[in-house]
C-alpha cells in the first residue's frame, strides 16, 4: 500500500490550528524541515509519523492521508 498526502489539507489544518511547521514537527516528533517536504508533497510520511501528525492537528487520519492499494498493471490483468 502506498500513502499519499493531501498536501492541501494538511498545510490548511496546521494553518488553522495556528501551528508553524516547526510546532507541528516537534509535536509528531520530526524535523521541520519533514514537514516542509511532506506539505510540499516531496516525501510521504511512514503510517506511524503520519498518524502522530493527525494527532498533533487533532483530526483523522484520512481527513490529511489516502492509503491507496497496489495498482493492477495491464500484464497481471
Amino acid at each position: 500500500m502506498k500513502l499519499e498526502v493531501r498536501t492541501d489539507k494538511l498545510a490548511e489544518l496546521r494553518i488553522k490550528r495556528g501551528l508553524s511547521q516547526t510546532e507541528l514537527a516537534r509535536g509528531a516528533g520530526i524535523t521541520n524541515g519533514y514537514v516542509s517536504q511532506i506539505e510540499r508533497g516531496l516525501y510521504a510520511p511512514s503510517p506511524k509519523v503520519a498518524k502522530l501528525i493527525a494527532e498533533v492537528l487533532h483530526t483523522d487520519f484520512d481527513t490529511i492521508f489516502l492509503l491507496k492499494g497496489p495498482q493492477k498493471t495491464k500484464a497481471a490483468q
